[in-house]
């Protein structure tokens, strides 16, 4: 066994030095910041993900701040830290090998802890036991209920969001999805005590997988607010350290702020993709260009000496290298769809899933024809009855997510086999986690 672990870890660390050793395409910097209250973050760690490997790449420090060089194969950005949300951010680049510096702040929302009556994060769910006394019980008449309503925000903008809710009900095992209003709201009456599963989606947000412990039935009005992330979308311009930068866009204006410690850099992420007009202002010079912004990192460099008009700004507007979701080549064959894989007991999609689903999607607008089989899996750990449910939880997961990305939901048949078709041994955790899948199969209706 000892012969085993240190084979694989020599595997690990030759895997990771070769990794480090390919050639960097960006430095990026910068400081990590709390998602709503702008503060400095502490021990938050970022790593890059290439199609091989996951590499550690920077630590921020006390003052938020951090630094990595990003090889030119890494096709994704990601952070983490205790206690947050963690934050992916897709790269794409050109595979160049001039190191291009960029300054960003990147920001990170708090997770939700665990308490009774409001929707917390599942990541912080514990041992949890219902009151159950005779006075309480008594309380409780027929008809009796607790009502209620979910109002889905944007976490920056605290914007209403039109999202799919979905309730899990572990007692009944039973699930049911509702769609918010125009002002994002949800309503929802809760018939009897119950530890309520919830998952929250809406196109161009990350979904919500949270809890919510409803403790007593005795016909309260509960108000809920759950915040969505966007996908995360970052604009940073480099001018002269002299200049203001602001976007402007539907008679709003946005000012990008300050990177500390990097004169002349700007940056913001309260922005959503589309259409803007840049204006940088240089003491009595006031300089003005159209930018389209798209989801992830999009970077600005502007000339540092003046510019001949005040009407008209030279710049190099480089979307395409760090954009995603435009004309993203498949990478995958559609006779061989990658597994979507889950933790143990959970049914929360993975940002690698994600993107898989993501390409399915493009790939089933491009054959309207085709109709895809989702089949949700789990291990042999625990009772049947709850991993049926558990695997129809996971196929109905990844059937939204392909319907908020435009699949019609009869396009999609859903269905869950618990733990009866195995595709690896139940003997390893390793081997277990194989099975903790949702497969994918497109299918030729002509």
């Amino acid at each position: 066994m000892v012969k085993v672990l240190l084979a694989l870890l020599f595997i690990q660390t030759l895997a990771q030095a070769q990794l480090n050793e390919l050639p960097a395409c960006l430095h990026i910097e910068g400081r990590i910041v709390d998602y709503v209250t702008n503060s400095p973050l502490a021990n938050a760690k970022l790593y890059v993900k290439s199609p091989t490997n996951r590499v550690k790449v920077a630590q921020s420090d006390a003052t938020g701040w951090f630094e990595g060089d990003i090889s030119c194969t890494a096709n994704e950005l990601i952070i983490e830290k205790a206690g947050y949300r963690s934050q992916n951010m897709p790269l794409r680049q050109k595979g160049e090998s001039d190191l291009t510096t960029i300054a960003v702040f990147i920001p990170l929302l708090a997770v939700e802890r665990q308490g009774k009556d409001k929707p917390y994060s599942q990541t912080e769910q514990t041992d949890y036991v219902h009151r159950k006394t005779a006075s309480s019980a008594e309380k409780i008449s027929k008809g009796t209920e607790q009502h209620s309503i979910f109002m889905i925000k944007d976490a920056v903008l605290n914007s209403p969001i039109e999202a799919r809710v979905c309730f899990f009900f572990t007692k009944d095992s039973y699930m049911d999805c509702k769609e918010s209003d125009s002002n994002g709201q949800v309503e929802y009456d809760f018939k009897e005590a119950d530890i309520v599963a919830l998952e929250v989606s809406a196109v161009g947000y990350q979904t919500f997988a949270g809890n919510l412990i409803v403790d007593a039935i005795d016909g309260r009005v509960l108000k809920h607010k759950i915040q969505l992330q966007r996908e995360l979308t970052v604009l940073t311009v480099q001018t002269t350290s002299t200049s203001q930068c602001k976007l402007r866009a539907d008679n709003k204006e946005i000012t990008l702020s300050k990177i500390p410690g990097k004169p002349g850099w700007f940056c913001t992420y309260k922005v959503r993709p589309q259409l803007y007009e840049l204006v940088v202002t240089d003491q009595s010079r006031t300089n003005r260009q159209s930018i389209t912004l798209n989801n992830g990192l999009n970077y600005v460099q502007l000339p540092k000496k003046k510019v001949a008009t005040s009407t008209s700004l030279s710049s190099t507007v480089d979307n395409t290298n760090y954009s995603i979701h435009s004309s993203i080549a498949l990478l995958f064959s559609p006779d061989s769809i990658p597994m979507i894989y889950f933790q143990q007991g959970s049914y929360l999609l993975r940002s690698d899933s994600q993107e898989v689903l993501r390409q399915v999607a493009i790939y089933l607008k491009a054959h309207p024809n085709f109709t895809l089989q989702v089949t949700g899996h789990t291990d042999n750990v625990g009772e049947e009855r709850k991993n049926k449910v558990l695997s129809d939880y996971r196929a109905v997961v990844a059937a939204n997510f392909l319907i908020l990305q435009g699949i019609s939901e009869s396009r999609l048949n859903k269905t869950g086999v618990g733990s009866k078709q195995p595709i690896s041994p139940n003997d390893t955790e390793a081997n277990k986690a194989l099975n903790r899948r949702v497969s994918l199969k497109i299918i030729n209706n002509l």
